[in-house]
């Protein structure tokens, strides 16, 4: 976990925490949000009726939770491809 001292994290350090909580993630780009990180992902293997959000948000504390575009007005044309 990332101190609540933190000031930021990197885009890498901030992948390495999304993907050890969801491990079967694909991450295929991200959006800045202040000192969060939004990311779009994809699943390694479709899973027939999975239903799991797209977008997970990794703060500076470490924490992780899934999101959607509309929550956080996510422009796709915005978005930084990893």
């Amino acid at each position: 976990m990332i101190s609540k001292e933190a000031i930021s994290m990197t885009v890498k350090e901030a992948v390495a925490i999304l993907t050890k909580k969801y491990p079967g993630r694909v991450v295929l780009g991200y959006w800045e949000d202040g000192d969060d990180y939004i990311f779009n992902t994809k699943p390694i293997k479709a899973i027939r009726g999975l239903a799991a959000p797209g977008q997970f948000v990794v703060t500076k504390d470490g924490d992780v939770y899934g999101t959607n575009p509309m929550r956080h007005n996510l422009d796709p044309k915005a978005m930084k491809k990893i």
